[in-house]
């Protein structure tokens, strides 16, 4: 099954958050459509989106997530 490639920067696709909101692991997870699980291993080895610790709490910039995509993280979405 075929399935189209979709653009992350447009903000229909984004919905109700901005460029500038902190996200959290799991609603990274869920805009990119891949596991959570599939997020730690990316931090872990340091390939994933730039994260930015709250607390104990890790978060990331939408625009952090969309750079990221846009400088070829091709590369880096394999857990």
């Amino acid at each position: 099954m075929a399935t189209a490639k979709r653009d992350l920067t447009n903000p229909s696709v984004q919905g109700h958050h901005a460029d500038r909101d902190l996200l959290t692991l799991q609603e990274v997870a869920r805009r990119l459509d891949v596991p959570e699980k599939t997020i730690y291993g990316w931090r872990y080895r340091g390939k994933g989106p730039k994260g930015h610790r709250v607390g104990k709490y890790v978060r990331y910039w939408w625009s952090d997530v969309v750079e990221w995509l846009e400088q070829g993280a091709d590369g880096n979405l394999e857990y």
